[in-house]
């Protein structure tokens, strides 16, 4: 009797608990407590606001963080921030109540702040053209200035730029300056064409010598046979060059037989690594890309050499000395070597100008 009684017990246990947890009725904390109904808890970047709603009349609502402000009517709380200034993300908690005993909490959060710009420069032809670049960006942003001849407007994340034709007789630079209150990025804009601004012009090529004293000769771009050349007069030496006009970048490449020395000798250029060795191989390419500089004294149109051999620097140029017209590593010698080699548009007559240039302009050749 006394099993059959405890059986009995049992069961009715078992019953009464699965009765308890059948369809709707599961168990609850407190089902009489306030609850979160709906929320939006994200505020964008730019400055936003977001509502949350409970299944009772808010009696008081706070936060503690400053830069949040709440207010409740009803069962809604609003909820509100500026713009974050800041590229970090925040966060706040906002306390609900339905009296003194009954409340709930929300976390919510604004993002950070999001701008950048890794879109390039602009380098474009004589004759303009519409430039798109993109801009990274969660708050919007607005252009803050430009020259006045490059059209800008702002299209969702990208800056719009109507560059109009140039008509000058020279290479021209400006800037557009565009951002956020916060935050500010530059692109610069280079406009010019080779056949426009650089073929049949007068040039300076300018570097230091082995007892590291600037030398400076004449230099000319000039067309011959539909094929493009750097002659350097002083020297009697001519290279065969390449002209990217979409980077404005003049490409010269290794190991070519510019000349002859002293009657005897053939003359190879060679480039110089920053190991100070010349090498030898004529896939290396030297690169003068131009650019300007500006001071009180106006524009400057220049071209520092620059490359790479390998994982070294390209540093200058060394003048090799053969006696046949097939270069090895075993050069008779060497008539001279140039480091920091930089091109400067100006004419030969001001040659004792660019000396001035030069020695005022240390950063772009070591001093």
């Amino acid at each position: 009797m006394k099993k059959l009684a405890l059986l009995y017990t049992l069961a009715s246990a078992f019953l009464l608990l699965a009765s308890c947890s059948d369809g709707e009725g599961e168990i609850s904390p407190n089902s009489n407590a306030i609850q979160v109904v709906s929320a939006a808890t994200s505020l964008k970047a730019v400055g936003d606001a977001q509502t949350i709603t409970v299944n009772k009349d808010i009696t008081k609502v706070y936060t503690s963080e400053n830069w949040l402000s709440v207010s409740s009517e009803g069962k809604t709380v609003s909820f509100a921030a500026a713009a974050n200034k800041s590229r970090e993300s925040r966060n706040a908690n906002i306390v609900i109540k339905a009296s003194e005993t009954d409340s709930t909490v929300v976390s919510v959060s604004q993002q950070g702040l999001v701008f950048s710009y890794s879109d390039g420069n602009v380098v474009v032809a004589n004759a303009g053209g519409k430039i798109a670049k993109s801009v990274v960006n969660n708050e919007g942003f607005q252009v803050m200035s430009a020259p006045d001849w490059v059209s800008c407007s702002v299209d969702g994340d990208s800056l719009r730029m109507n560059i109009a034709e140039n008509t000058s007789d020279d290479v021209r630079k400006g800037f557009v300056s565009f951002g956020t209150g916060q935050f500010k990025e530059t692109v610069e804009v280079l406009q010019g064409s080779f056949e426009d601004n650089f073929l049949g012009e007068e040039f300076v090529l300018m570097g230091y010598n082995r007892d590291n004293q600037v030398e400076m000769y004449r230099a000319k771009l000039f067309e011959w046979k539909n094929l493009y050349y750097l002659s350097l007069p002083d020297l009697n030496y001519t290279y065969g060059i390449e002209f990217d006009d979409e980077t404005l970048t003049m490409k010269i490449s290794n190991l070519q037989a510019i000349g002859s020395y002293l009657n005897t000798y053939y003359v190879f250029s060679s480039y110089i690594a920053s190991d100070s060795y010349p090498y030898l191989s004529t896939d290396i390419i030297g690169n003068f890309k131009f650019d300007i500089m500006s001071d009180d004294s106006g524009d400057i149109v220049y071209a520092p050499l620059t490359g790479k051999i390998g994982n070294l620097d390209i540093i200058g140029i060394s003048f090799l000395l053969y006696t046949t017209n097939i270069p090895d590593s075993n050069p008779s010698g060497q008539a001279n070597y140039l480091t920091n080699v930089t091109l400067l548009k100006m004419d030969a007559e001001d040659i004792q100008g660019a000396k001035a240039f030069m020695n005022a302009k240390q950063y772009i050749m070591r001093p």
